[in-house]
């Protein structure tokens, strides 16, 4: 300590004068700083046995065997909706990786079914109840040979590029010349894919024709002959689609 200088009070200070020296005040400041960080980390930390360390695991999705080969995407063909194309170039003869799925039919739903845009039927089965048709109308998700579309015109069918295969009671699709990446895929279905195209066209028209009806007919102040006259309009729609769905009765033995 320094001693105090004459006629002054004695009192405590810490070396100030010394050369190189902290000044006592900066080192108090500084021992309260640190004191209050390390009391605050101290605070902060969070003992390893009270934590509930919880683990979250991503799962990736598992992928079809078919997705690396083939890509449903909307087709080049005019109001055709979806269709599959190869992601990669195939060659000639390669059978694509997933089967037709779909309803399977006996021989009797077969021949009631007026909807067959998307029916294969299947050769040598002539087991009373066994499986003459593979419907995949309603089969959807994880189906990619539903997409595929058929050729109608000539311009189509000259870049038509599978042909069905049965093996068993399963239908596959195989390659009939070599398809590049990105190209899409079409077959040749025969004369009854397009009579149930038509069908399903014809449907949706009713169908529109029905909304529209019933739309001007919960209109107010309608006049009972123009309010007749829907209603014979709407029961005459519906009788065209009873005529057109006779059947068609596939989901019943």
């Amino acid at each position: 300590f320094c001693k105090p200088k004459p006629g002054r009070s004695p009192r405590i200070r810490f070396l100030s004068g010394c050369s190189g020296g902290v000044s006592g005040e900066r080192m108090a400041a500084r021992a309260l700083v640190s004191g209050a960080a390390a009391k605050s980390k101290s605070a902060g930390k969070v003992s390893p046995r009270s934590a509930k360390t919880k683990v979250v695991r991503i799962v990736k999705p598992k992928l079809s065997k078919w997705e690396g080969t083939l890509s449903i995407q909307r087709s080049k063909i005019k109001a055709a909706g979806m269709g599959l194309f190869a992601a990669r170039a195939l060659p000639c003869g390669y059978t694509l990786p997933a089967e037709y799925r779909g309803t399977r039919l006996t021989q009797a739903q077969v021949r009631r079914l007026r909807d067959g845009s998307y029916l294969f039927f299947l050769k040598d089965n002539k087991k009373p109840g066994s499986c003459h048709g593979i419907d995949a109308r309603f089969t959807k998700r994880d189906n990619p040979l539903r997409f595929v579309n058929g050729a109608m015109t000539k311009q189509q069918r000259r870049r038509i590029n599978l042909k069905a295969s049965q093996r068993g009671e399963n239908i596959y699709f195989v390659t009939t010349k070599r398809v590049a990446a990105g190209e899409e895929l079409l077959i040749d279905y025969g004369p009854q894919y397009w009579e149930g195209l038509r069908y399903q066209t014809r449907t949706k028209e009713l169908q529109r024709e029905v909304a529209h009806l019933k739309s001007e007919l919960a209109r107010e102040h309608l006049s009972k002959k123009r309010r007749s006259e829907l209603e014979e309009q709407i029961a005459r729609c519906k009788w065209d689609k009873e005529m057109l769905d006779e059947g068609s009765d596939a989901d019943s033995d």
